[in-house]
């Protein structure tokens, strides 16, 4: 019955912390784990709140130099 309840938490947490995910803007008091934490982290839930919200948040880190050579938003993301 407690593992039970365990699991009911566990999958509750999970889902709760996928609903609340949102864009993380990038500052400069981010260092380079978290630059990568964030955006592997928005990748991994990038189907969950809404399409694609994985690819934007790596765009949004995207160096201006990278934007230029892959365009707009809309093109980065086809690719």
């Amino acid at each position: 019955m407690e593992l039970k309840k365990l699991l009911i938490i566990l999958v509750f947490l999970n889902f709760y912390n996928c609903l609340s995910a949102k864009i993380i803007k990038p500052t400069k008091k981010f260092t380079p784990y978290d630059v990568v934490k964030v955006q592997l982290n928005a990748l991994k839930h990038n189907e969950k709140l809404s399409e694609d919200l994985g690819i934007k948040q790596v765009w949004l880190f995207a160096h201006p130099e990278n934007k230029k050579f892959t365009g707009p938003y809309e093109r980065f993301r086809i690719m």
